[in-house]
């Protein structure tokens, strides 16, 4: 065991990779049922705290997986750094970051709310709100908001506490729920409002009634529109509907995803990966295969007898079987502009274009609603409540198989309410209604409206963020990752940019093992743009799942790489490079050498360059202006 002041000292070095060592040691000693002392532990929290304005990925990566052993080892000695603990992971989500980190970062609040009292956190968010020296921008006033929340929906009657700060913060929240800007940060600021009324009414009351009259009114329109959506449903203001937990129902916004499943029930992904059931497979056949699959995808008619009759059944091909009723061997030809095709240069420069993290997952859809062509949801289109669950299913399932002509508004009513469902619905009414449901969402994508069709992808992505809906989707993995890449080549931006966002969804939550069974052919044979779009979503698979999972599966996904990097395509080139980047920055260099013998020369060199100015912009070098040639 590595001296404890030699670890500390490490983890405060300037050389990045030195920090990453001390890192890793630290680990290795508190997952070793060791105890830092106090003095010890002090140095370690200041340390940290300069740690979190680390630019180096590859150390802030190690340094969330540090801090979530400290803080489960050190929870009942971290209470004087728990203002600084959480600010600073708060404020972390409100710049660029890479799926992956902000994931982590979700994990580790979710471990933060679940090890600190409830009491605590809610006197560090009332503080937090009201700190002059804090600017928070529209980012993390969400999360902030969508945290409090989260956290007022486990808290008892007697945690919500008032504390100096607490009806300055009320204001401030009440100001934001007017916010004129900004649609996400009124939503997060009337959930948080009305999550504190429902925790304890008697306090809740006695802390408006300290708040200036603008502010008392303001909060009085709030509570009374509140308990006419709770009275249209036959409850009187005194018999509100309990609160429910954030595990028990939905999957809360600032909660990472699969977190509320016991460790037994989480997807294999998690694990390790095998691919024997695949290594003996000619790719043309797999091709092939695939290639008869999407025709029948394109000109499937389903038949509610016939996917009753195989509820029960599985096949090889994922669903596919169940879903469709087969067609002729035909194939959609359209193409995209080079103009739609996602600039792909993030991966160098550390962004992520899919909306990943957890907070996102519950808000991505009005977040990036003028990116994805949803300006028109509203309030009133998330819907206010005034139906059970199961009466909205059943009317959204009613309007999606309606073939009457001229219905396009009421079909993109009835998917904006699945929106909504996917987010916050019954479970129950979920595994009642998900076979159908997905039937008709997938019938939908040859739609002519294209709105239509990007409501429907949006649909997908939320239901896909839906951990107790994971499982559903492992029958027809296949089916779901074909047609939302097929969906790449739509001519509609909005659906393009949709179908973008749900790709990255489904390559961090599906198993590896079949997102690159499916992408492998893909990859290798398709035409522009989705051998294009299978690479972008093996980028976003490299990126969320650990370095052994990804060293697993590089036999099975460089010789498509390889060959990609020969592509007519311009576009299909880089993005070959780019994702041959991100494999050797998660699994380096001794793992990729084997499988790069292929390449030639001036190849070669073009790719060990990408991969040192990646490497240089990691440790927050300046990087060159200009991209070679591909």
């Amino acid at each position: 065991m590595q001296d404890v002041n030699d670890i500390i000292s490490n983890c405060a070095s300037p050389h990045w990779g030195d920090r990453k060592e001390g890192l890793v040691a630290l680990r290795i000693f508190l997952q070793g049922s060791h105890m830092l002392t106090g003095s010890e532990l002090r140095r370690v929290t200041e340390i940290f705290t300069k740690m979190f304005m680390d630019a180096q990925t590859k150390v802030f990566t190690m340094f969330l997986d540090t801090l979530m052993d400290l803080i489960m080892v050190h929870k009942a000695d971290l209470g004087d750094w728990l203002y600084v603990l959480l600010t600073r992971l708060l404020n972390k989500l409100g710049s660029d970051l890479l799926g992956s980190v902000q994931t982590k970062i979700h994990k580790t609040l979710d471990l933060v709310r679940d090890s600190f009292p409830c009491d605590q956190q809610f006197i560090v968010i009332m503080r937090f709100l009201v700190d002059q020296t804090q600017t928070p921008n529209c980012k993390v006033k969400v999360a902030t908001l969508t945290y409090l929340k989260c956290l007022v929906d486990v808290m008892e009657l007697g945690d919500l506490t008032a504390s100096p700060d607490t009806p300055v913060a009320l204001a401030k929240i009440l100001t934001w729920t007017a916010d004129q800007k900004f649609l996400e940060i009124r939503r997060a600021a009337s959930a948080a409002f009305i999550a504190m009324f429902n925790c304890n009414m008697t306090e809740f009351t006695a802390l408006l009634q300290q708040l200036p009259p603008a502010c008392q009114s303001t909060a009085s329109q709030i509570i009374q529109t509140h308990l006419k959506r709770v009275s249209s449903l036959d409850a009187s203001p005194s018999s509100l509907p309990p609160r429910t937990p954030p595990s028990s129902g939905g999957t809360p916004v600032l909660q990472s995803p699969n977190t509320s499943l016991p460790r037994s029930h989480r997807p294999a992904r998690y694990n390790t990966i095998d691919f024997d059931d695949t290594e003996n497979l000619n790719p043309e056949e797999v091709y092939r295969s695939l290639k008869r699959t999407t025709a029948e995808i394109q000109n499937y008619s389903f038949d509610l007898e016939s996917l009753e009759k195989h509820r029960d059944s599985t096949s090889q091909d994922s669903g596919i079987s169940q879903l469709s009723a087969g067609g002729p061997d035909t194939r959609s030809n359209d193409v995209v502009d080079d103009k739609h095709a996602e600039d792909t240069n993030g991966i160098l420069s550390g962004r992520s274009s899919s909306v990943s993290s957890p907070t996102h997952r519950q808000l991505s859809l009005l977040s990036d609603s003028s990116r994805n062509g949803l300006d028109t949801l509203t309030d009133d289109d998330l819907g206010d409540g005034q139906e059970s669950d199961a009466e909205v299913m059943t009317s959204v399932i009613a309007e999606l198989s309606n073939t009457e002509e001229g219905r396009t508004v009421e079909k993109r009513t009835a998917l904006t309410n699945l929106i909504r469902l996917a987010r916050t619905g019954s479970t129950l009414v979920w595994n009642e209604n998900f076979r159908a449901v997905l039937r008709l969402l997938l019938e939908s994508l040859n739609c002519g409206d294209g709105g239509q069709r990007a409501l429907v992808l949006a649909v997908l992505t939320e239901m896909m963020r839906r951990s107790p809906l994971v499982h559903h989707f492992l029958s027809f993995s296949e089916l779901i990752i074909l047609r939302v890449l097929n969906a790449h080549a739509d001519k509609e931006k909005e659906v393009h940019r949709a179908a973008v966002v749900c790709a990255g969804t489904v390559a961090e939550i599906l198993p590896p093992e079949v997102v690159i069974r499916v992408l492998k052919p893909l990859i290798q044979m398709a035409e522009y743009p989705v051998n294009q779009a299978s690479i972008k979503m093996l980028n976003k698979l490299v990126e969320a799942h650990q370095p052994s999972i990804v060293a697993a599966a590089l036999p099975e996904i460089m010789p498509g790489l390889i060959k990609a990097y020969d592509n007519k395509e311009s576009c299909v080139r880089k993005a070959s490079v780019f994702c041959m980047v991100a494999l050797h920055n998660a699994v380096g260099e001794e793992a990729m050498v084997p499988h790069l013998e292929a390449l030639t020369g001036s190849k070669l060199k073009l790719l060990n360059l990408y991969i040192k100015r990646a490497e240089t912009q990691n440790s927050g070098a300046s990087s060159p202006k200009s991209e070679p040639p591909m």
